[in-house]
């Protein structure tokens, strides 16, 4: 078996491969030697709206969302907020919940005795520092992961949330519990952030929020040419999942490309996780001419 550097090393030098453009997908030779240097699956869905260009790899498999639900968690709780259901300024008890490890908002304020956040802070915590305490704080104000699920299938039929952090992180094989397909994914995205239907102002507060998110730097947004606007919100395990979904807007006029990336790898470490985004960012920008 290859170690682990080796791993990277053919990961990092598969860019040369072919792609095919129009309404197929890239070279299968191409995520295939991806998915050989990582030792597990690559799933990936990349559209524009109105393009025919579609990029994909194991499209309507399913993987754990991981941190990537919190994307649309906001969406929905900003949704609520514009439509009058909820009070973004609503202080929320912060103190009297279980801490998640991973929680760079909540946690410091807790340790200096504050007690209260509000909603729209909470949501600003879960996107772009991937706060996991905001994240199940958040859920309790919409139903919970039944809720969440309930919203989505307003959407799309693919994405299911079943449990709190941190067990929705488990990513265990064949378990359909807290998982997406990366088409289901794209879709959703899409519609949330860029269509009719959903509140415009919820949409575009969560846009903000996914470009300023702080934990994507070395996956999709290093792959891709500098100069685009690039929002994103990434999702880990402990067990060799990693995520992100992103959105790119080139500032010509076009849509956005939407951009669902999901990596199962239980043998590659983070450097490598974070090089296959980077590889799937590069086979998107060509395929798309961003």
């Amino acid at each position: 078996m290859d170690t682990l550097p080796d791993r990277r090393s053919v990961l990092l030098s598969v860019g040369a491969a072919s792609l095919a453009i129009g309404t197929g997908h890239a070279s299968p030779s191409r995520f295939a030697a991806l998915e050989s240097a990582l030792g597990g699956r690559v799933g990936v869905y990349a559209m524009r709206d109105g393009d025919p260009t579609v990029i994909s790899n194991r499209p309507n498999e399913r993987f754990a969302m991981c941190s990537t639900f919190k994307a649309p968690l906001a969406a929905f709780i900003h949704d609520e907020i514009d439509n009058g259901g909820l009070d973004p300024a609503k202080p929320l008890r912060i103190d009297e919940v279980p801490l998640i490890g991973w929680s760079p908002e909540v946690e410091p304020r807790r340790e200096q005795g504050i007690r209260y956040m509000s909603l729209a802070g909470l949501a600003h915590a879960a996107v772009v520092r991937s706060d996991n305490t905001a994240a199940n704080i958040l859920l309790d104000q919409i139903g919970g992961p039944e809720g969440f699920t309930a919203k989505v299938r307003k959407f799309e039929g693919s994405t299911q949330l079943d449990r709190y952090e941190p067990d929705l992180n488990e990513s265990r094989p064949g378990d359909p519990r807290d998982t997406t397909t990366p088409s289901g994914m794209a879709a959703l995205m899409s519609r949330l952030l860029f269509q009719s239907g959903f509140s415009q102002r919820a949409a575009a507060t969560v846009r903000s929020l996914m470009i300023d998110s702080a934990t994507g730097g070395k996956r999709l947004r290093a792959g891709l040419p500098q100069g685009l606007v690039v929002g994103d919100k990434t999702g880990t395990s402990t067990n060799g999942l990693y995520a992100d979904i992103a959105f790119v807007e080139t500032g010509d006029g076009r849509p956005p490309v939407i951009i669902a990336a999901y990596v199962d790898a239980p043998l590659a470490d983070g450097a490598a996780g974070n090089a296959a985004h980077q590889e799937i960012a590069r086979i998107v920008a060509e395929g798309f001419g961003l």
